[in-house]
């Protein structure tokens, strides 16, 4: 259940609930006014009484203190291995002999239920591991891979965290629109030297971004597209960046690889990586994947999942999908 949700739950009548009040109440009120301020939290509270603003303002810094902390165990754990150097989350007994690629991916198709929308084994349910602090940061690239034709080779990581007896998971519907959008597909197809660009963060985007970086690279007859969602320098132990990379052919207008990264910075790899952009930043920096595709895959598919792995982030949003009559489902089930 998402932090807020379960704050207010806990408010309404749980053993903690005088605690967490307390905890609430003692929120500085020069956090609480910086809060306000953001446009993020203006953008769904703007029209919110005074005293609920404040009430919410104090939920959503408790929120990020406790997602805070919960990323940084999430990257810990991805950073870690297990006594037969396997990493989270494969040790536990549900996932004994499950089949891991280099990278630590497993075949999606190998874990799905019968109706095809959950991952589970051996009673257990999992979760692709998510890029963000957000619950569902990676919801709309599950919904996008489940959605991509069946003989495409499909590879996830699971979430170190997420796991859960299956009787104990209530499953959730997470609805959104993912955009997709005919870029000028002729004038990347006829790149004779890359094309690249910087976005400094969209208020609207998600915190703690300096900026996302892309570039369209030419290697022979293909196209290198990488994009990255880099974080502030005081975030790098709470959060990631969003890694995004694919192989673009011309001549039949289809991708062959794409595969979506977390990359965890220390303070001496993140000081380089601000230093450059994508296009020469090399190797910098620990590369985690958390997915992987292979196969034939077309140009609107392409682009509702590199749309669904930088959910909020609104500067990719506005230019994979500047046009909304371009959108797509994303799903195709």
């Amino acid at each position: 259940m998402p932090t807020t949700w379960s704050v207010d739950r806990a408010l309404e009548g749980s053993p903690v609930r005088e605690t967490l009040q307390k905890y609430l109440e003692a929120i500085d009120h020069t956090l609480i006014e910086v809060k306000m301020t953001e446009p993020m939290f203006l953008f769904f509270n703007e029209r919110v009484e005074t005293s609920k603003r404040i009430h919410r303002a104090r939920i959503e810094i408790f929120r990020e203190e406790i997602e805070s902390e919960i990323t940084s165990l999430r990257l810990s754990r991805l950073r870690s291995r297990t006594g037969d150097d396997r990493p989270f989350p494969y040790d536990p007994p549900a996932l004994q002999g499950t089949k891991l690629d280099c990278n630590g991916l497993v075949d999606l198709n190998r874990m799905l239920d019968p109706h095809g929308r959950r991952l589970l084994k051996n009673g257990f349910e999992f979760c692709v591991c998510l890029s963000l602090p957000g619950l569902n940061s990676m919801a709309w690239v599950e919904d996008v891979l489940l959605g991509l034709p069946g003989d495409s080779r499909r590879l996830v990581r699971l979430d170190p965290l997420l796991i859960q007896p299956i009787d104990g998971v209530s499953g959730m519907k997470h609805k959104m629109w993912v955009y997709g959008t005919t870029l000028g597909w002729e004038e990347i197809a006829t790149l004779s030297e890359p094309a690249h660009g910087r976005w400094m963060p969209h208020p609207l985007t998600t915190g703690a971004v300096a900026f996302t970086d892309y570039v369209w690279d030419p290697r022979g007859n293909e196209v290198h597209f990488i994009c990255e969602e880099v974080p502030q320098e005081s975030a790098i132990y709470s959060r990631g960046s969003r890694y995004f990379h694919s192989i673009y052919l011309p001549e039949t207008n289809t991708f062959r690889h794409i595969d979506g990264v977390v990359r965890l910075y220390d303070k001496d790899a993140i000081t380089a990586r601000l230093a450059t952009h994508v296009r020469n930043a090399g190797k910098v920096g620990e590369r985690v994947k958390l997915f992987q595709v292979d196969g034939e895959i077309h140009e609107e598919h392409w682009s509702a999942l590199a749309n669904a792995f930088f959910i909020w982030n609104q500067d990719v949003w506005n230019y994979l999908a500047p046009n909304p009559e371009s959108r797509i489902p994303a799903s195709w089930n």
